[in-house]
């Protein structure tokens, strides 16, 4: 079962990934970031949500989300990107990813993403 309150974070931009990080810990989440596809695998630990950049200084952030699928976690993934190609994007979506949020990013719109992401489901009479 993953952590409700666990986020990983892969961004290689430095400042991007400083300022996202603080505002997610101010809001009670706790985070677990990295700036490369290495450093996003090693950080996998039953997160509720990945926030992933697509391109890394190493590779792709689809390489973090295949291994996130491949250890069966069921992390919910959103890839936050530069990219603006229509097909690329459709890509990640038909990757199984659960959201795309293109920069520059409001974190308002993040972290109500998150917020229904991690929402326990509701009981089943």
């Amino acid at each position: 079962m993953f952590d409700h309150n666990k986020i990983l974070l892969v961004e290689d931009h430095a400042e991007s990934r400083r300022i996202l990080s603080f505002l997610l810990r101010r809001k009670g989440f706790c985070v677990v970031d990295g700036a490369t596809v290495a450093e996003g695998v090693a950080g996998i630990s039953n997160q509720a949500v990945a926030l992933l950049d697509l391109d890394l200084p190493d590779g792709f952030g689809t390489e973090v989300l295949a291994q996130i699928r491949k250890q069966s976690h069921h992390t919910k993934v959103a890839f936050i990107t530069a990219v603006s190609d229509p097909e690329r994007l459709s890509r990640l979506m038909a990757l199984s990813a659960d959201a795309v949020f293109k920069k520059p990013i409001d974190f308002n719109v993040i972290l109500d993403w998150i917020n229904k992401a991690v929402e326990p489901l509701p009981a089943v009479a």
